[in-house]
């Protein structure tokens, strides 16, 4: 099985790779799992037209998210948003699966899941995750869960608790 995950955060060293770190961790040996650092590949925003042309990095990307058994989208929220690299290949995703009906079938079914890390309640990230769970829905892809880690600091993410729903989160990718 293979997991690819998408990490908007800016931070390769921050609270959300803190958590993707320790997921891949939990999935070790149970699956192929690779993390892609989006905010460092500069993927800039969508232009709707459906191609992804000019987009080299961004279209390796979307290989990625069409080869993978499960895609995990992982994003710090700021100021109640993605982050802009998650958003930049989100949007783009989308947008090509509406020209081009090999990654539209490609993705259709696709295993789907989220973490989202904030500073704050896990209220600032319920709408962020009600609009990836609709975008799923409507590009027919398999949304299997999310995690929310608020009030993400080094400390939460490393205790006990969070790493109890870590392991458990990736018990539920690997199925």
């Amino acid at each position: 099985m293979k997991i690819t995950i998408f990490n908007g955060s800016p931070r390769k060293n921050g609270n959300t790779a803190s958590v993707t770190s320790s997921l891949m961790r939990e999935m070790e040996g149970k699956a192929s799992v690779n993390e892609h650092f989006l905010y460092h590949l500069n993927i800039k925003g969508c232009l709707t037209c459906g191609t992804g042309t000019g987009k080299d990095k961004a279209m390796e990307m979307i290989e990625e998210i069409v080869s993978s058994d499960v895609v995990v989208f992982a994003s710090p929220i700021y100021m109640w948003k993605l982050a802009d690299s998650s958003a930049a290949l989100i949007k783009l995703l989308y947008s090509v699966c509406r020209g081009d009906d090999r990654i539209a079938d490609a993705v259709e079914n696709k295993r789907t899941a989220v973490i989202l890390t904030t500073d704050t309640d896990e209220n600032v990230a319920s709408d962020v995750l009600v609009s990836l769970r609709n975008m799923c829905e409507d590009m027919k892809m398999r949304f299997v869960g999310a995690l929310t880690i608020p009030f993400a600091d080094t400390d939460k993410i490393t205790g006990a608790e969070c790493q109890n729903e870590i392991k458990n989160f990736a018990s539920e990718l690997v199925k």
